[in-house]
C-alpha cells in the first residue's frame, strides 16, 4: 500500500496540511549520502567560547494560581493535590548536566530542548546545537565533548540545510529499524524540513540526507515513527503549526515522509 493511501485509509478525510483535504505530494529537492559524522566533526575548527548565561523571564503558573479574571478561560484548580503521598519516588539511575539554552550557543527562550535515547547513546539537541552522550555512563562521547551546531549534519550537502541553522531540532530514535533520524527547518524561503537518517545505529556514522521543501513556514515541527509488522504503515510522521509569507498563522499541517525509501537512501517524497 503506497504511504498516502495508508494515511488517508487511517485519517479518512482529515486534512493533511490546514484547510486543505487534498494531500500535496512533494517530492525531496535534495538527496545524498554524507561522510561520517564523526569526520565532519574532527575536522570543525576550535569551538567559539560560550558567553554568560541569560535568565529567562518567569511564566506565571495560571493552573495553580487560580485568578477569577481568568476563570472564564482556565478551569478552578483550586482543589488539586498539593501534598505527596508518601509514595516515594524512583530513584535516578544517572543525572548528568547537558546542554543549556546558553552553551547551545542560540542562548533562545525557549529554547526548544529535544533528545532521544537508543540502547547506547542520548543525543540532546537544544535549538540550534546538538551533543552525544553514552547511555551508561552520561559521559559526552569524545567527538562532542562540546555542543556541535545542528547544520553540520548536513556539512557537504549544498543549499540552506548546509548554510543556515534555525533550530526546532528532531532527535529520533527509530527503535524497529535502529536508526537515528535528525531533523530542523529552514525559516527563510524556500520554507524547509531538513532530515538526516543515519545509515547504522552509530550515531556518529553517515546519513541519507534530505531536503523537502513547501510554500508555507512549519514552525515548532514535531517527529514520530508511524510503522507495524504488516508493512502497511511506513512513515515519519510530521505535524508543523503553519504560517504564510505574510506571517499569518493557516493552521496546522500533518505530513507523511516515505520512512522505507529514506531507510534505504532512496529518492524519497512527503505527503502534505
Amino acid at each position: 500500500m503506497s504511504i498516502g493511501a495508508a494515511i488517508l485509509l487511517s485519517f479518512g478525510a482529515s486534512a493533511a496540511h490546514a484547510g486543505n483535504n487534498n494531500p500535496t505530494v512533494y517530492k525531496a529537492v535534495r538527496q545524498d549520502v554524507s561522510k561520517p559524522l564523526r569526520d565532519i566533526l574532527a575536522a570543525l575548527p576550535p569551538d567559539a567560547p560560550s558567553g554568560p548565561e541569560i535568565e529567562g523571564v518567569p511564566v506565571p503558573n495560571i493552573l495553580l494560581k487560580h485568578d477569577s479574571r481568568l476563570s472564564a478561560f482556565v478551569p478552578d484548580y483550586r482543589h488539586i493535590q498539593r501534598h505527596p503521598l508518601n509514595v516515594p519516588a524512583p530513584s535516578a539511575d544517572i543525572a548528568f548536566n547537558a546542554i543549556t539554552s546558553t552553551t547551545s550557543g542560540c542562548g533562545c527562550l525557549p529554547p526548544d530542548t529535544n533528545g532521544d535515547v537508543s540502547d547506547q547513546h542520548y543525543i540532546q539537541w537544544v535549538n540550534s546545537a546538538y551533543q552525544i552522550f553514552d547511555k551508561a555512563s552520561g559521559a559526552p562521547n569524545p567527538s562532542t565533548l562540546t555542543p556541535k551546531q545542528g547544520n553540520t549534519f548536513f556539512t557537504g550537502f549544498g543549499g540552506k540545510c548546509e548554510t543556515t541553522n534555525a533550530g526546532d531540532p528532531v532527535a529520533l530514535w527509530d527503535a524497529r529499524a535502529q536508526r537515528w533520524v535528525m531533523s530542523q527547518f529552514v525559516t527563510t524561503t524556500p520554507y524547509a524540513q531538513c532530515v538526516a537518517v543515519s545509515t547504522t545505529s552509530d550515531p556518529l556514522g553517515t546519513y541519507y540526507r534530505y531536503e523537502f521543501d513547501w510554500p508555507n513556514f512549519g514552525d515548532y515541527p514535531k517527529m514520530g515513527v508511524w510503522t507495524d509488522d504488516s508493512g502497511t504503515q511506513d512513515a515519519y510522521l510530521l505535524t508543523t503549526h503553519e504560517f504564510d509569507a505574510s506571517n499569518a498563522f493557516v493552521g496546522a499541517s500533518f505530513i507523511a515522509l516515505e520512512r522505507d525509501k529514506m531507510l534505504n537512501g532512496q529518492p524519497a517524497t512527503m505527503l502534505r
